[in-house]
């Protein structure tokens, strides 16, 4: 009896950790990002298992700017999302900033 138990256990615990590593996520921006224009990002999120808090954040030496953060709770979200980029850096390449997708 005690081995059933143990197995039976084993295997909720293989059906709740698979679900629970499934989140697929893609962040598509563009590489060259130009100011003062209009640009967009776009993401898409599935198989997801309960609600994530999506942050995508413009980090930068000096300041970061975050370009969206919300909840996201059903699966399969595909959007668009525009923002106006920051000005451009005047000092040297590693003060620029790079995009970082958080909280997936």
């Amino acid at each position: 009896m005690g081995i059933v138990m143990l197995l039976r256990a084993l295997a909720l615990l293989s059906i709740a950790a698979s679900e629970t590593l499934n989140l697929h996520y893609v962040v598509v921006i563009p590489a060259i990002i130009h100011h003062p224009s209009q640009e967009k990002f776009c993401i898409h999120v599935s198989s997801l298992p309960e609600t994530v808090h999506l942050a995508i954040t413009l980090e930068m030496t000096i300041r970061n700017h975050t370009l969206v953060e919300k909840d996201v709770e059903k699966p399969g979200i595909f959007e668009c999302i525009s923002f106006q980029p920051v000005a451009r850096c005047e000092t040297k390449a590693k003060d620029c900033g790079f995009v970082l997708p958080i909280g997936l």
